[in-house]
């Protein structure tokens, strides 16, 4: 059960939230003065584990940030082709009248979807994963399908960090000085690429995959990996 407290109970929440994205995550400052919890009010502590048990409890957290970041990329892509459709004037060295017909235009629409489209698959495959562990709980294959997730949620963030910022400044290359209006905002779409990917780090996954491959060292278990 979540207990809610009121505001004026001693609590308040500051917003200084100072992010150059994700702005409206509400990650401000709270602070508690004088307040009493009811005991019956209280989150349950995690049962212990057995020996048997896989320790790997936050791959959902991971992949479920990480699917965030596939849906910007999504947004992404359907923004390109209001872009490309809106711009009005070419280039004067360009080789058509109208933008949406440029040839270098149009293959770079044809990238951002098809860079999207991998990222997205990406992502599924992780979700996929997960989806396995879930099939498999309570059973002997338990332990390595948790493993096997918590790997894929590795590999998939390794790879779609990567990706996703490149895909959403591809957008402004599409619509050049056109689209750099702070009205459209579509600089939101990198800023909030890199604001939610900062939350777990991209580089020890990275490493970690190869050593478990080197010696089969097996990931971190925080919440924050």
């Amino acid at each position: 059960m979540q207990y809610v407290l009121d505001r004026g109970e001693g609590i308040s929440d500051d917003d200084d939230w100072q992010g150059f994205g994700q702005r409206l995550t509400g990650s401000g400052t709270a602070r508690f003065r004088d307040v009493t919890v009811p005991a019956a009010h209280l989150y349950p502590t995690d049962p212990p584990r057995s020996d048997e048990a896989a320790p790997w409890g936050y791959t959902f957290h991971q992949v479920y940030l990480t699917n965030c970041i596939a849906g910007i990329v999504r947004r992404v892509a359907l923004d390109a082709v209001d872009v490309l459709r809106a711009r009005g004037r070419n280039f004067y060295h360009g080789e058509a009248a109208h933008p949406a017909d440029e040839p270098v235009l149009q293959s770079l629409l044809g990238r951002i979807r098809a860079y999207a489209a991998s990222v997205e698959a990406t992502a599924d495959r992780a979700v996929g994963a997960l989806q396995r562990v879930w099939d498999a709980h309570g059973t002997r294959d338990e332990y390595e399908t948790t493993l096997a997730a918590t790997l894929a949620a590795s590999e998939a963030k390794v790879v779609i960090d990567d990706l996703a910022p490149q895909i959403a400044s591809w957008l402004i290359d599409l619509g050049s000085g056109s689209v750099v209006s702070r009205v459209g905002a579509l600089d939101r779409h990198w800023r909030n690429i890199k604001v939610i990917a900062s939350h777990n780090p991209r580089l020890y996954k990275e490493r970690l995959l190869g050593q478990h491959l080197l010696t089969g060292q097996l990931p971190p278990t925080g919440a924050f990996f």
